[in-house]
């Protein structure tokens, strides 16, 4: 079921980019990793690299420390005694 989530999204996305006759310039997915086996990690990974060549940016909403080498920048948000630190990675 998540990946037939995850693939109506992106088909959501083509077909928004190909009605307005313009790319997507953002791209913003939430924990689209969650219960995909390392296969289907590695296929969305995939396409989410190719996303880029449609969208200005692709933003990856994500739990999984493990999957940072995947991406060319993260944002880390830890947060301890109240407090949230945001931090930026490349």
């Amino acid at each position: 079921a998540m990946r037939r989530d995850i693939i109506h999204t992106f088909s959501m996305v083509e077909l928004a980019s190909e009605l307005g006759k313009r790319t997507c310039s953002l791209l913003i997915l939430d924990e689209v990793f969650v219960s995909i086996d390392q296969q289907g990690m590695t296929a969305i990974i995939r396409m989410l690299h190719e996303c880029l060549s449609q969208s200005d940016t692709v933003l990856v909403i994500e739990h999984s420390d493990d999957l940072k080498a995947s991406f060319d920048q993260f944002i880390t948000v830890k947060r301890a005694g109240g407090v949230s630190t945001v931090l930026l990675d490349a």
